[in-house]
């Protein structure tokens, strides 16, 4: 575009025409360079030199999916097994730890439902599995990026394995202890 007034104008300066080129520069060109935070924020502002960020609702906003893992102990289980080597329906664990996004349920009983997730029994555990086995799920929570604002947006979790582990052992080692009582009488005469 540049270039064409520039061409314009010399073709009519070549023809004897005064022309007079008026140019506004403004804080940033219509086909500028994008910037590192592209297309995340868009620059904005007006030919004063000012600039401000806005967010945006677009291909930049999109729903990610984010590793979830939580481990701790069965409270119910409610799965059944698919046709396939799946199992669904739901599971109540009493949460222990989580990475970053597991650890808000760290410390209550939280219901998972569950759909077509594979099951992994541990050598000694049950099936179905019994109260108080360990359990550790595996999956994907959908977020958005921080930058990024939505009110209608709601994270959904999405377990794809399912750990089995037997209980824990209780650790009780019954032990016997024998007494023996001596007793010496002594007799004076």
């Amino acid at each position: 575009m540049k270039k064409l007034a520039l061409l314009v104008a010399v073709g009519a300066l070549g023809a004897g025409t005064a022309v007079t080129i008026t140019a506004t520069a403004s804080a940033q060109s219509a086909h500028h360079h994008p910037g590192p935070n592209y297309p995340y924020s868009i620059p904005t502002g007006t030919g004063t030199g000012t600039t401000t960020t806005t967010t945006t609702t677009g291909r930049g906003c999109r729903a990610r999916h984010r590793s979830y893992t939580a481990g701790g102990t069965l409270v119910t289980w409610s799965l059944t097994k698919n046709k396939g080597r799946g199992w669904s329906g739901s599971i109540t664990v009493d949460v222990v730890r989580g990475n970053k996004r597991g650890k808000s349920g760290v410390g209550t009983d939280v219901t998972y439902t569950v759909s077509d997730a594979r099951v992994w029994f541990g050598r000694h555990a049950t099936r179905p599995p019994a109260t108080g086995s360990r359990i550790e799920l595996l999956g994907s929570e959908t977020v958005l990026p921080k930058r990024c604002t939505s009110t209608t947006f709601t994270p959904v979790i999405t377990i794809r394995d399912i750990v089995v582990a037997a209980p824990k052992q209780t650790g009780t080692v019954t032990t016997t202890t024998t007494t023996t009582t001596t007793t010496t009488t002594t007799t004076s005469s």
